[in-house]
């Protein structure tokens, strides 16, 4: 009885670690991205830590956070180039 049991918490942890590993590798969408650059993801969060872990192993979401990094800089520089009052030039 003792065995069986063991054995069901044995093979529940396996499971656990074997979800935990498979959504590791699953790419992170932008909306995540853009909430990780921008400092909206809340640290300590599951997401949070599966962010971390993924961008640490996937090349397409590190380049999804540079394009969206590189996005962000020039948008920034549009609207400051907006603000600037050019008739007085």
């Amino acid at each position: 009885m003792i065995i069986a049991l063991l054995a069901g918490i044995c093979l529940y942890v396996i499971y656990r670690k074997l979800v935990e590993i498979k959504q590791q590798y699953r790419h992170i969408d932008d909306e995540t991205v853009k909430d990780y650059m921008t400092g909206r993801l809340r640290k300590r969060t599951k997401e949070y830590h599966r962010t971390i872990q993924h961008l640490g192993l996937c090349e397409a979401c590190q380049q999804k956070m540079i394009d969206y990094d590189d996005a962000y800089i020039s948008s920034k520089s549009n609207i400051e180039d907006h603000l600037i009052d050019r008739e007085n030039d």
